[in-house]
């Protein structure tokens, strides 16, 4: 995870100094937003936010938890169960769908470690699970990507509703601090 990490930490430096750049009030030394958006999505195939978990598909879910506590101090693991509660069916539909083309996508990966094996007595699984192997990795990516982000969605959208339905006073939109006005008592459970 280290290396990860040290590739990451140089793909956003790279990113800050061209976003910063960008903002430079000398229009003749602003780069090309090509570039930019050629750093950002450098930084974005490593991980979303910096990377914690093992793997990518982990930060892309962590990611959307590091947001929601950064942005509104709602921890997604505490929230979820009462926001899945409230959600509309057309929302709980969109996400079941997602989790379930993620379980697809990960049964696809498995079926190409189970193809690995045989190659030793017939080379053409070889390519059979190399290609399957490609396929799942991009399926798991998009998918994990998508699912992340109705997570983070439903939450976001969901979260005044949920303070109201639980009593905590709020009105208005989604502030900064929605999740400091939860209860200790309530985020304990």
């Amino acid at each position: 995870m280290t290396s990860r990490q040290r590739r990451w930490d140089t793909a956003h430096t790279n990113y800050r100094t061209q976003y910063e750049a960008a903002l430079s009030p000398d229009p003749g030394r602003r780069p090309s937003p090509i570039l930019l958006s050629i750093a950002a999505h450098q930084r974005t195939r490593i991980a979303v936010d910096r990377p914690e978990r093992p793997t990518w598909t982990g930060d892309r879910i962590h990611a959307a938890a590091i947001r929601l506590d950064r942005d509104h101090h709602l921890d997604l693991a505490t929230v979820w169960p009462y926001v899945w509660l409230i959600l509309p069916d057309s929302g709980r539909t969109e996400i079941t769908q997602a989790r379930t083309a993620l379980s697809r996508a990960a049964t696809l990966a498995a079926w190409a470690v189970l193809y690995t094996p045989l190659a030793l007595w017939w080379w053409p699984a070889a390519a059979l699970a190399a290609a399957t192997g490609l396929v799942a990795r991009h399926r798991i990516r998009t998918t994990t990507s998508a699912y992340a982000d109705l997570l983070e969605a439903a939450t976001r959208l969901q979260a005044v509703t949920l303070s109201q339905t639980l009593g905590i006073p709020h009105t208005g939109p989604l502030t900064d601090h929605l999740g400091d006005t939860v209860p200790p008592d309530a985020q304990a459970t």
